[in-house]
């Protein structure tokens, strides 16, 4: 059906999986925009939902990093993979620990770059 409509998701088995983690990952942000128009996220069904999506999010990454070899997976790619990964978490907790108190300091002297910044950094 999707390729009579000239859409083409791949080929081969896989290729359904390649395209439903991102937007399992797309549909977080949706529900959880819906759960604070409607004011519900600090209910227990509202919290309940978030936890369920995020656990969904955090298996589609994991799921996501080992897809370029699922169909033969070896295991010294996957380590060097979720190494990759470690190692940018890392970096990434270090730079918002030390470089950016740093930046924002400096930012905070003038309200417009303390604003363009802030809306840069999200």
């Amino acid at each position: 059906l999707f390729e009579a409509m000239g859409l083409n998701w791949g080929s081969g088995q896989y290729a359904a999986l390649y395209v439903g983690m991102p937007c399992g990952i797309s549909s977080t942000m949706i529900v959880v925009k819906l759960l604070a128009e409607h004011a519900e996220m600090d209910t227990a069904p509202g919290r309940l939902t978030v936890g369920i999506l995020i656990f969904q999010d955090i298996w589609a990454i994991v799921v996501l990093a080992i897809q370029p070899d699922l169909a033969n997976p070896q295991v010294g790619g996957l380590l060097k993979t979720f190494a990759m990964i470690a190692v940018l978490i890392i970096i990434a907790l270090a730079y918002a620990k030390f470089v950016m108190p740093a930046v924002f300091m400096l930012a905070s002297k003038s309200i417009e770059l303390m604003l363009i910044i802030a809306l840069a950094w999200c």
